[in-house]
């Protein structure tokens, strides 16, 4: 058991790396995203709820 405590301890310090390097920044003025950002955005969002389910299932 202490091998899935481990990786799960290992995954939530990538997500939390990944989604601390990933998470939008505040922007000063207000402006449409590019279609790059909004598909980084979407991906970051996919990680993210992947692994909120990922922790609920625990």
């Amino acid at each position: 058991m202490a091998n899935i405590s481990e990786s799960s301890k290992a995954l939530s310090s990538w997500a939390a790396k990944f989604l601390s390097e990933n998470s939008p920044k505040p922007k000063r003025r207000t402006r449409r995203l590019s279609l790059a950002e909004a598909e980084q955005a979407a991906k970051v969002e996919r990680i993210r709820k992947m692994v909120y389910g990922h922790y609920q299932k625990l």
